[in-house]
């Protein structure tokens, strides 16, 4: 039994810093799971897929808007849509910036940013994209972005309709 005594010494202390980690590398994981898919689905054109992203109680809302205000070859612009990077706030609340790059736009060389705000749905075991909650920019070059709400924004493409 003593020589066993350090073995099961390592994998008592492996199964405590599992317990410990593990629920937050498997948010981790799932995160970068559920925001690669919704970058996916919005390079391909896929409206109603990033739909399912999005928190539940914003879908109807920003369903209307999507169908009016985004024409239906968008994503044939996108030259690359990336997550650039990602920072957890709390255990249910991840700040995920995104670069999107477009075909040539003049005014701003095509570079814009996101800040999306994530929430952990613990019944649903998956991130939600608070979209009313997030911001963008024009991308820049020289330190912090001028980040304008989203929510200010979709206030906005509604007056234009």
């Amino acid at each position: 039994m003593q020589r066993w005594l350090p073995l099961l010494m390592i994998l008592a202390g492996l199964a405590l810093a599992a317990l410990y980690f593990g629920p937050g590398a498997y948010r981790n994981m799932l995160f970068k799971r559920d925001c690669r898919g919704l970058l996916a689905d919005i390079t391909k054109g896929d409206t109603s897929a990033v739909l399912n992203y999005l928190e539940q109680d914003q879908r109807n809302t920003l369903a209307q808007l999507l169908s009016t205000n985004v024409p239906p070859d968008y994503h044939q612009r996108i030259e690359s849509l990336k997550l650039t990077s990602w920072q957890k706030t709390d255990p249910a609340t991840v700040w995920a910036i995104v670069t999107l790059k477009l075909e040539s736009d003049t005014a701003s060389f095509g570079l814009y940013q996101g800040k999306l705000r994530w929430r952990y749905d613990e019944t649903g075991r998956r991130w939600a994209l608070d979209l009313l909650g997030s911001y963008g920019a024009v991308y820049s070059t020289t330190g912090e972005p001028e980040w304008i709400s989203l929510e200010e924004a979709i206030g906005y493409a509604k007056a234009l309709r």
